[in-house]
């Protein structure tokens, strides 16, 4: 009788989470933002979060682990660019340097180092003041990254490893909580707690005008 019912227990298990839809993801947003010496900047992390709502054990509670499914399939998210925004709002036109200049995300644990020379439109060498810009950054990372098993595989993985983690609080808070203002609150201790304790930040430094802009962790969610 007790197999009976543990069979039953685990048939419906099955069902319930065949049927139980996903859940909607808010649109919030992450990244890192510094300002220094008139010079202004942000890296863009929205593409470290794939869209994971499929490989969750339970699909409608974000805050259920993933399947097995979940890394194999994501590899790309480990390996992103991203987006780099310059604002040059210093009173002169500073000099930069692909070769010299130097862009870093770091963890708690790692510290990821970023080239210049190779993004897209090209890291500019002369930069007007009030002028903007936005370049895409590649990874240093490649799949052979990921097969050679080394420290660099948890480095590749550091980013979005920490950014779905924090997505997935988020988004399960936001599930239990009603009152948008009061959710605004949550995301603001978060994001401090967050840059207290350094799980994700960053620097810039541009050697020329020996510039060095820290980065601190930035969330906001999407107006409509």
């Amino acid at each position: 009788m007790k197999k009976t019912l543990g069979l039953f227990g685990l048939i419906f298990m099955l069902i319930a989470n065949i049927f139980s839809e996903e859940f909607v993801r808010m649109p919030i947003h992450y990244s890192l933002i510094g300002e220094s010496d008139g010079i202004k900047v942000e890296i863009v992390l929205d593409n470290f979060i794939p869209n994971y709502g499929k490989y969750l054990s339970n699909p409608s509670d974000p805050s259920s682990p993933f399947t097995k499914n979940y890394l194999q399939d994501n590899l790309l998210s480990f390996i992103n660019s991203f987006d780099f925004s310059i604002v040059n709002n210093s009173a002169k036109n500073i000099t930069l340097s692909a070769v010299l200049d130097s862009l870093i995300v770091a963890t708690s644990e790692y510290q990821i180092e970023y080239k210049l020379l190779n993004t897209n439109p090209e890291y500019p060498q002369r930069f007007i003041k009030k002028a903007k810009t936005k370049i895409n950054v590649p990874s240093p990372y490649t799949f052979a990254t990921f097969l050679s098993a080394t420290q660099d595989t948890d480095k590749a993985m550091a980013i979005s490893t920490i950014l779905v983690t924090f997505d997935q609080l988020l988004q399960s808070t936001r599930l239990k909580t009603v009152d948008i203002k009061e959710f605004q609150t949550k995301i603001d201790k978060l994001q401090t707690w967050i840059n207290e304790k350094s799980l994700l930040y960053g620097d810039y430094y541009i050697l020329s005008e020996n510039i060095d802009i820290p980065l601190v962790f930035s969330i906001f969610i999407e107006e409509k």
